[in-house]
């Protein structure tokens, strides 16, 4: 199951909040999908890092 589908299941009122090892480089495929440069399967989300 990807964020996105975790995110859009548990959806509230007030921000959603993703933890993790976010180690990869800035230009890493994962990272571009999850700050919305990126889309897989003709799907884009876009998360801010706090």
């Amino acid at each position: 199951m990807a964020i996105a589908d975790l995110d859009m299941r548990h959806r509230r009122d007030l921000p959603t909040i993703i933890a993790g090892d976010f180690n990869a480089a800035p230009d890493a495929a994962s990272i571009r999908y999850l700050t919305g440069r990126h889309s897989l399967g003709g799907r884009s989300v876009v998360y801010h890092d706090a």
